[in-house]
């Protein structure tokens, strides 16, 4: 019989089971997708939110965030993906000099991060707590290597929400878009109603 996932992390690593301020059980029951990966078995959540990497530091923590208060910060790496738990975040670049929002994630289930961190690359931009805070699961992603199940599972798990994700900025650009051509098409219209006759420009703001 094959041994499950939640046996084989007290067989292995009952030791590395010791981290402390573990995540609460309903942040994994409730967060969009994670029970579709790792079933509902809360003994299997349990030993996930307490195992630790080999110097004491837990690989799951749940960082409550203050108003204004950066995860993320533009040119340092990291290995660390979050998902939004509760509350709103906001990205920020300079752009002409200016700090400027340019994206926010406030749907419980939105992960950021993920690309520098699985390219090992600088990050890209600032992200911090929006004026009302926020609560996120951050996830080191150095548990990938704790064992096999472990990388294939959590690796299924992004690649849900970044799909989910990257849908929700093809449906925002698609409104984008459709807003435009909108937009267009009345300035369009107005400009006929103003000039029915192109043939003869309208010279009455001359």
């Amino acid at each position: 019989m094959e041994q499950s996932l939640n046996d084989y992390l007290r067989t292995n690593f009952k030791d590395r089971l010791r981290a402390k301020d573990p995540v609460n059980l309903e942040v994994f029951l409730h967060l969009p997708h994670f029970p579709d990966v790792f079933g509902n078995d809360e003994r299997l959540f349990q030993a996930l939110s307490t195992l630790s990497s080999p110097d004491g530091a837990a690989y799951l923590k749940l960082r409550v965030l203050k108003p204004g208060e950066m995860v993320i910060k533009k040119g340092e790496y990291g290995n660390c993906i979050y998902w939004l738990i509760e509350g709103q975040m906001e990205v920020v670049k300079i752009l002409g000099g200016k700090p400027v929002i340019v994206a926010r994630y406030k749907d419980v289930g939105q992960c950021f991060g993920e690309l520098s961190t699985i390219n090992n690359t600088p990050r890209t931009a600032d992200v911090r707590a929006t004026n009302s805070g926020a609560t996120l699961l951050e996830v080191n992603w150095s548990i990938t290597s704790v064992c096999r199940e472990l990388d294939a599972n959590f690796h299924k798990f992004l690649s849900k929400a970044a799909c989910e994700k990257l849908d929700d900025s093809y449906k925002a650009f698609d409104l984008t878009l459709e807003i435009i051509r909108e937009s267009k098409g009345f300035d369009n219209r107005l400009k006929t109603e103003r000039n029915p006759n192109p043939e003869f420009p309208d010279r009455s703001r001359e």
